[in-house]
């Protein structure tokens, strides 16, 4: 799968494991590219319950609108 541009590293290059399985690294790289996505996105992204309230929204769109993540 190729790396995505924005993708962080979790890992300090102490900590980094020899080898992640090829499943693990994909679902690392799929988890990275989407946080990012979620918090650089200057849309508003965020899941909600059945009544309404919010229980996520992505930084951007939570300040323009005067609310803290």
């Amino acid at each position: 799968m190729p790396s995505h541009p924005a993708r962080r590293d979790r890992y300090s290059p102490e900590e980094t494991p020899v080898e992640l399985d090829p499943i693990q690294r994909a679902l690392r790289d799929n988890e990275d590219w989407y946080r990012d996505l979620v918090e650089h996105s200057q849309d508003l992204l965020c899941v909600h319950n059945l009544q309404g309230d919010l229980l996520s929204v992505n930084p951007a769109p939570a300040r323009v609108l005067g609310y803290s993540v």
